[in-house]
């Protein structure tokens, strides 16, 4: 079955009852559960995380690289096509974040960032991403939507294969 990765990054478990009026009032598991509903009519398997320690995070992106990208010659009904991300104040500061996801660009898996608010009308700070020079794309801005997008942008580029 063909798989999309989905990773969030520190504190979006607390989504839907942390700053609402930036994040939206939607929880995490809202948000993947509609994105697991449309990529179940697409025959799609969404596998997913949430964790506050980047070091649990790169763990389990060398698992799926592991385990999607290096066994291509033995028969290997799973496929990846596709990593949606929201790695949250990871996004500014994490250099390992980003080598951890640039392995599954050699294998030409896309990878979409997503945030849920417009980073770049906040802090400076956060107008820096690391994960953007890496990324197919950047949703920023558009709540929760914007994972949607992300995962239509995932389906219609797999159905273009």
């Amino acid at each position: 079955m063909n798989t999309v990765l989905v990773i969030n990054g520190p504190n979006l478990g607390i989504l839907g009852k942390r700053q609402p009026h930036i994040y939206g009032s939607k929880t995490l598991t809202n948000i993947l559960d509609e994105m697991k509903n449309l990529a179940k009519e697409k025959k799609i398997k969404i596998e997913d995380i949430q964790n506050n320690v980047e070091g649990e995070i790169i763990n389990f992106l060398n698992e799926k690289f592991l385990e999607y990208c290096t066994s291509k010659k033995e028969v290997n009904k799973k496929r990846l096509i596709g990593i949606i991300i929201n790695p949250a104040g990871y996004t500014h500061t994490s250099v390992a974040l980003r080598d951890a996801l640039e392995v599954f660009k050699q294998e030409n898996i896309p990878i979409y960032e997503v945030h849920l608010s417009n980073i770049f009308a906040r802090e400076d700070f956060r107008h820096k991403s690391y994960i953007s020079p890496i990324a197919n794309g950047v949703v920023s801005g558009l709540g929760s939507y914007g994972y949607i997008a992300a995962l239509q942008k995932i389906f219609e580029l797999e159905e273009n294969v």
